[in-house]
């Protein structure tokens, strides 16, 4: 059943195309069905959207995508899981993984948070958090009217989860879902996803889009995407509450010979108000793409 998953991570997470790409793209390899592990290296050229203020995107041009399973424990792309039912057309697994919101907080860039006035000499009525060239000294653009200092940047760490991930293969797609704790004590929240996927091959070629949806709950947002300031100036306060993004997208593949592929993925977030409202947060979505050449050994 794990051999048919459904990745749900996006590129950004571990610099991963999606799992699986010889398979999907319809490799017919008889003497590697039934290896115990999965390798594969992707080179070509992808970008994740940050979508905190200031932040750089995650680009990516060497990818890694490696599988290992046993009779019951398997290592999949960073999750590590425990097979507990196997039957044809269902499988429940045991996972441990870890929180890829952390990943936005290794691509920040220096903050300032400022308070300014709509009228020049007016009122200061506004805070706003801005990337520290706007506002410094030898900034390219002209400095808002008012005050800034430093923000205190929060930091945050990567959380271990530990939960259930159910997968139904049918005959018009596949359905995964998840429900992840947090038990490294990190911030004690809970996320749940649910995903479609339908794959669609002919000849060399296949396409499979999916559609999904995440939940997180207020604990997660609150910690990654929260923010208690305080400095001399002054103090800005956000705190998160349970929030859903909903995700799409496709990998369109075109085989090349038995090990070699052409692949091309995109995936759009849709981000929950709770999330894109923080002071933290400069767009309502994030987008992700890779294109190139994935070799499956």
């Amino acid at each position: 059943m794990r051999n048919t998953r459904l990745q749900l991570l996006a590129v950004f997470c571990l610099g991963l195309p999606t799992a699986g790409l010889a398979q999907e793209a319809g490799t017919e390899e008889p003497e590697m069905v039934d290896r115990i592990w999965d390798l594969g290296v992707g080179i070509g050229f992808g970008d994740q959207s940050n979508p905190f203020v200031g932040a750089d995107d995650v680009s990516t041009y060497v990818t890694l995508d490696l599988a290992i399973y046993g009779e019951r424990f398997f290592f999949d792309n960073g999750e590590l899981g425990f097979t507990w039912i196997d039957q044809p057309g269902f499988g429940l697994n045991v996972l441990t993984t870890y929180s890829s919101d952390r990943v936005y907080y290794s691509y920040f860039n220096d903050l300032a948070l400022v308070r300014t006035s709509s009228v020049q000499g007016g009122p200061l009525d506004s805070l706003e958090v801005l990337p520290v060239d706007v506002v410094g000294e030898g900034g390219t653009d002209p400095a808002p009217p008012g005050v800034f200092s430093l923000l205190n940047l929060p930091d945050r760490s990567f959380a271990v989860n530990l939960g259930l991930e159910a997968v139904w293969d049918m005959p018009n797609g596949q359905v995964q879902w998840q429900v992840l704790q947090d038990v490294s004590n990190t911030h004690q929240g809970t996320q749940m996803d649910v995903g479609f996927s339908h794959t669609w091959a002919k000849g060399k070629w296949a396409f499979q889009p999916r559609v999904g949806v995440s939940w997180k709950s207020a604990q997660l947002v609150d910690y990654y995407y929260g923010l208690d300031n305080q400095s001399s100036l002054f103090r800005l306060r956000y705190e998160g509450a349970d929030a859903i993004n909903i995700n799409m997208g496709f990998l369109l593949s075109y085989r090349i010979s038995n090990k070699l592929s052409y692949v091309n993925q995109f995936s759009y977030t849709q981000l929950d108000q709770e999330i894109h409202q923080s002071p933290l947060i400069d767009t309502d979505h994030t987008r992700s793409f890779f294109s190139g050449l994935y070799y499956r050994f």
